[in-house]
């Protein structure tokens, strides 16, 4: 596709299903592709970088939710940005010690 790569490209490249990249969008996590004059998805060579950042933020324990608040103001840098990505990450951090310590009294 001259336009871009169809949903189906992206989905294979990315080791998941279109219908995961139509629920990224929904949610705004992915931005909307362009489409062709018949209506098909068009996305751009930065959607396959978008994708495995999502994928390795969920590997990291970060929820979509999560995903969509560090990305909703890209491209705008600053003090204020990054300290709602550095509260986040710190945030998510304690969850995880927290489920560890859980863990290892399980395991005692």
């Amino acid at each position: 596709m001259a336009n871009g790569y169809r949903i189906s490209e992206v989905a294979e490249m990315a080791g998941i299903t279109p219908d995961a990249i139509r629920y990224y969008e929904r949610l705004g996590v992915l931005p909307r592709a362009a489409r062709t004059a018949g209506g098909l998805r068009a996305y751009g060579d930065d959607v396959l970088l978008r994708v495995r950042f999502i994928q390795q933020a969920q590997a990291m324990g970060l929820t979509l939710k999560d995903v969509k608040e560090l990305v909703a103001n890209e491209g705008r840098g600053g003090y204020q940005r990054c300290r709602r990505v550095r509260d986040l990450l710190k945030s998510r951090l304690a969850d995880v010690d927290a489920r560890l310590k859980e863990m290892q009294a399980f395991r005692r």
